[in-house]
Parts: C-alpha cells; structure tokens; sequence
C-alpha cells in the first residue's frame, strides 16, 4: 500500500515525488504521458503510473492503496481531473490536498499594455479572429479545435505542442502541419522564446496563466523583447491549495506518522448480564466474553459465565478505582471485559467506570465499549406479561425512596431491592401508607434455575421472606 498518491505530470508533481523518494516515504505517482514517467527520479519508493483516469478509475486506486494524503499536483488548467480527484476523495474518504502554483498575474497589472486576458480558448480565438498577423500558439494540443476557427489559421497559426505521436497526429487532423506545427518539449528559456517567435514572424503569443513554474514568464519576456502581443487565459476556480513548499512540509508530516510504531488497539468492553443468569447475556456480550483475554467482576458474576467461557481468565475487580489501578498494571492485556449485574445503563457500576476512566490522570489506551443485557425490568416485566413503559423506575439498594409518595404518581413503579428483609420492609411500609391492596410482583435469583417470581398484595406479603437481591414490581390493585 502507497502512503501518499500524487496526481500530476507536472513541475510539482515531480518535486513532490523527488520529496517522497528522499523522506523514504511510498508514493503512487500518476501521470498521462511517457515522457512524465520518463522525467521522475527511479527510486523503490516510486511507483509510477502513466494512464489518464476517470474518477471511477481513482476510487478503484485508493481504496487499493489506502493512502494517508492524495495530493493533487495537475496542471493549473485540468479542472476536469480536479474535479475528478476531488470526488474520488470524498467518496473514499481520503485526505485531499491541492497544490497550487504561485500565480504570475499579479506580477504584470499595470506593467504591460502588450498583455491581454480572455477566460478560455474561445474568447481567445474570438479575439484573434479579429484581427490581422501570425499566432504562436503555446497553449497544447486539447483545445486546439477552438482556434480552426480563425480565418485562415492553417497559414497563421504555428502552434507548439509536446512531440508525442498522439498529439502529432491530432494537430495534423486540424489542418496544422508543416512547419506550422512544431513538436518540442519544454521547459524554454526567454532565449528560445525569442528565437521561436521571430523565426515565425508572430505578432501574437498565445499562453495560459500557468504561474511561475510552468514557464510564463519566459513567455512574457520574449514577447516583450520582440514587440508581440500576449494572450492570456486566465486561470479557472480551483479548489483552495498550498505552495509547493506547504505540501512538502505536510510530507514531513506524513513521514512522522509512518516513522512512529503504531500502537496496539486494546479494547476494554462493559458487558451488563442482567441479574446473573447467564440467559440474560445477549449474543453480542457472549462473544465478546469469548473473544477476550481477561474477564473483570465480582465474584457472582463471574462465577455466572464460567461455564460459557471456562477457558479465559477471571479476575475479581469490579470497584471502579480498582479496575483503573488493574489496567495501569496489566497492559499486556488487548482485550478486556467487565461484566456487571443489571442494566449497564441502570444504577451499574459500569456509569461510575465510565466516569473515572473520563476524569483527568486516566489515559487508558483502550477503546471502551458497553454491551447491555436483557434488563431487569424488561425480563420481570416479561415474567408478568406485562409492560414498563408506564412504569417508575428506582432503586432502593443503598438508597432512599419515598414510596407511598411515588404511589400518588404512578400506576407502577419498579424498584431493585436489596438487604435483609427488604421485601418486608417495602411491603409494611406500602401499608402504613394505606396501600395494603397494592399488587406486589417479587423477583427472586431471575434467570437462575432457581428463580421465582411471586405476584401477591402488601399485605400477603408482609411477612414472606426473599433473597437479599431481588427485583418489585407494584402496581395499583386496578392496574393488570
């Protein structure tokens, strides 16, 4: 895979690719023609390829090389592949950077009357149709077409453009040959220039607004020195880019990424199993238990899967600050779980561990994840066949409630009890406050095979005995 893709045959494009090559960094460098390939360093960080792609072709590209920056260094003027690169990025979702040549436009205004801007091809044949006088045409091949426009261009057109067979071929197909058609490549100097324009006699210059590095202003000089006049297409809107330099230094960058050893990923998951019973995990939280190299808990609840993975190890920890110090100490674990008793998302200790791993001076290099279980009250409420979507939902584990005043409010209310007696205590008080007639539904070790869940009044229930955990429903006598 490619740590960069660097699109352009251009000046750029090749300074880029050289930059690669010396930071040691692998880079895919795409370019249309041989003589691209043929001006690039050889380096085993490069690998070239010459084909002019499409944006489907692009996407195919970088979803091969996963690349951490696609850098688009084409020609000022090749709006279209831009366009393309820019989808193609979007649509991968790869990091895109343009890189911009230094415009020479603001160098000329007010300088030179021999200069004149059009926006495209059109306008500038449009221009020259116009007028009188030979036309040295620097603009290549591809929009060649525009300018058979011109009465008589055969004659006053001289037009030159890169000797590949192709584009050779093409200027002959428009009516240019002989020696009006002149193969070279660049770059060219302002005394080659000269030398072009007076051996054609020309009294216009055509050229695109290609900025500093693509010989403009070679171009402007000669003209300059021998009297012509410059056309010049201005550049089209591009997206926002950085200077050559900018998109070296975000090599350098790119180059520190790949230099520095990626860590591991570690993932520490939160898994909540209801009341115990291993039938309250869901399909998920059973895989992840599998999958995992230590398991956290309390006694109970570890003792509660051990038969759906004896093999992985088991550590009693289950107090927040504990698992934080255990994880300090044990980073050689990759994959971590902790399961707790009840909803994950319900009076859990799984919340009290989110918070202290989010507090400042816990930078655990886990990805944290919670897999809830079936809920306690979802299973009770199941048990009854009946629903929770009317119900309060509470606890009175360690805590205070005003019952009697929740009475008042709602027709149900969920509660998790816990210690000696709770259930008789729950149910005097309900009576003390005249509710001797409410329907209390008791939980006991839900999804054990021991479970049970009895249905009676407050009254019934006032001096039955319970486990110290289970979980109530009460419910208003006229309430099923």
């Amino acid at each position: 895979m490619a740590d960069v893709i660097i699109f352009g045959g251009t000046t750029e494009g090749r300074l880029l690719a050289e930059s690669c090559a010396d930071l040691g960094i692998q880079a895919v460098v795409c370019v249309v023609s041989e003589y691209g390939n043929k001006v690039l360093r050889k380096s085993p960080y490069l690998s070239v390829k010459t084909k002019a792609m499409d944006e489907e072709m692009m996407v195919e590209l970088i979803e091969k090389e996963k690349p951490l920056m696609v850098l688009d260094a084409t020609h000022p003027y090749a709006s279209v592949v831009t366009g393309n690169i820019l989808q193609a990025c979007e649509k991968t979702g790869a990091v895109y950077q343009r890189v911009s040549r230094k415009e020479a436009k603001d160098k000329l205004q007010g300088t030179l009357e021999q200069v004149v801007w059009v926006e495209d091809a059109q306008e500038a044949a449009a221009f020259l149709s116009e007028r009188s006088g030979k036309v040295f045409l620097t603009t290549g091949s591809k929009e060649l077409q525009a300018y058979t426009k011109i009465p008589g261009y055969e004659e006053r057109i001289y037009a030159r453009v890169l000797p590949g067979e192709k584009i050779i071929a093409q200027c002959r197909e428009y009516g240019i040959t002989g020696s009006h058609l002149i193969g070279m490549q660049g770059p060219f100097s302002r005394e080659m220039n000269i030398a072009m324009l007076n051996h054609t006699g020309a009294k216009y210059l055509v050229t695109k607004e290609a900025g500093t590095a693509g010989g403009f202003m070679e171009k402007i000089e000669a003209a300059l020195a021998c009297g012509v006049t410059v056309v010049v297409i201005g550049r089209p809107q591009k997206p926002e880019g950085v200077s050559i330099e900018k998109a070296v230094t975000k090599l350098k960058e790119v180059c520190k990424k790949i230099q520095e050893p990626e860590k591991e990923k570690k993932y520490l998951t939160l898994i909540g199993i209801g009341m115990g019973g291993k039938g309250q995990l869901t399909l998920e939280a059973v895989n992840r238990l599998k999958n995992s190299d230590v398991v956290l808990g309390a006694y109970r609840m570890l003792e509660s899967i051990e038969s759906l993975v004896p093999g992985v190890r088991k550590e009693v920890c289950y107090l927040s600050k504990d698992v934080i110090t255990w994880l300090e100490h044990h980073g050689e674990y990759e994959n971590v779980c902790i399961v707790y008793s009840g909803d994950t998302g319900f009076y859990s200790g799984a919340s009290g561990l989110m918070e202290e791993i989010g507090q400042a001076g816990h930078e655990l290099s886990y990805e944290t994840e919670v897999v809830p279980g079936i809920s306690t009250v979802s299973y009770l409420c199941a048990k009854l066949k009946t629903s929770w979507e009317d119900a309060f939902l509470t606890s009175i584990h360690g805590r205070e409630a005003d019952i009697c005043r929740l009475m008042k409010q709602y027709k149900k209310i969920f509660l998790l009890l816990g210690g000696e007696d709770s259930v008789k205590k729950l149910c005097r008080t309900l009576i003390a406050g005249g509710y001797e007639d409410a329907m209390v539904s008791v939980g006991q070790r839900l999804s054990y095979e021991d479970e049970q869940v009895v249905t009676k009044t407050a009254k019934e229930l006032e001096e039955s005995s319970f486990d110290s955990l289970t979980a109530v429903l009460i419910r208003q006598p006229f309430c099923k």
